[in-house]
């Protein structure tokens, strides 16, 4: 268990909502957990879905939160354990290409009001640009909140950026940097430091389609722009190369500070 203690406060924070039984093998830091939260608490969703539900620690939000809950997992396992554990989700097993169009079909079919998606599935560039190009044939029949885990990670983002977005009338905004990701370092992750992930994205879609046209966010996008230059070119240079930059900052900042030395009246 992690001794940090945001993240312990995190928990206890959750385990008010959700309850003595809170699965703690969440794969999302404490900020995405609470953002998540926060989200599925304010949308208070009749229908909600996930992509990609591992061990079930968003889904458990979700199951709450939401009157009626979809999980699309493709190992078969996990199925098993999340039908036992939450009887108001249906989880359906198999490859999200293969299950999204025609759960989605089904929720169209049945008038039902789908207001809120987690994508959280495979995360290769391809099976996040299929997954999100299917939802995106969807038209809302109320508000509906779109979160896609890891938006930090280059090939997620590549995806999300790459969607249909504006070819659907019903988004009215799409923020990629909701929740900002992070690097791993040798420190807290020395398997795969170097590594960007996390970060959450965040569409919302409404039945009244915009008037204007779509701006997509990215608010800390030079954020992610320096992180992607740490993560490709190794994690020793960059850091020299921003002690060099901290240095050069501080002389300019030292430069403006100081007054300029009196003249001097020849005699």
């Amino acid at each position: 268990m992690s001794r940090n203690p945001v993240d312990q406060q995190t928990r206890s924070l959750l385990a008010r909502i959700l309850g003595p039984h809170y699965i703690t093998d969440w794969w999302m830091e404490a900020g995405e957990r609470l953002a998540l939260t926060g989200v599925l608490q304010l949308a208070r969703p009749q229908v909600a879905l996930e992509v990609g539900s591992l061990h079930g620690g968003s889904l458990q939000v979700m199951a709450v939160c939401a009157r009626k809950v979809y999980a699309l997992e493709q190992d078969a396992e996990h199925c098993a354990r999340l039908r036992q554990r939450f009887p108001n989700v249906e989880v359906i097993a198999g490859p999200s290409e293969q299950t999204l169009p025609g759960v989605l079909e089904r929720i169209g079919e049945a008038g039902e009001a789908l207001g809120f998606v987690l994508i959280d599935g495979a995360h290769d560039t391809g099976s996040v640009l299929t997954d999100l190009t299917n939802l995106l044939c969807v038209r809302p029949v109320c508000p509906l909140f779109v979160l896609m885990h890891d938006s930090f990670m280059p090939s997620v983002r590549r995806a999300i950026r790459r969607a249909p977005w504006a070819d659907n009338p019903h988004v009215h905004a799409l923020e990629l940097d909701f929740v900002t990701g992070l690097c791993h370092t040798r420190r807290t992750s020395p398997a795969v430091a170097g590594a960007m992930a996390g970060g959450l994205a965040l569409a919302v879609l409404d039945p009244a389609p915009r008037s204007s046209p779509l701006v997509i966010s990215e608010r800390n996008r030079l954020v992610y722009n320096w992180t992607r230059l740490i993560s490709t070119a190794g994690v020793r240079f960059p850091l020299q190369a921003w002690r060099r930059l901290r240095a050069k900052i501080a002389r300019a900042r030292q430069a403006t500070i100081e007054p300029p030395a009196p003249a001097v009246s020849p005699r």
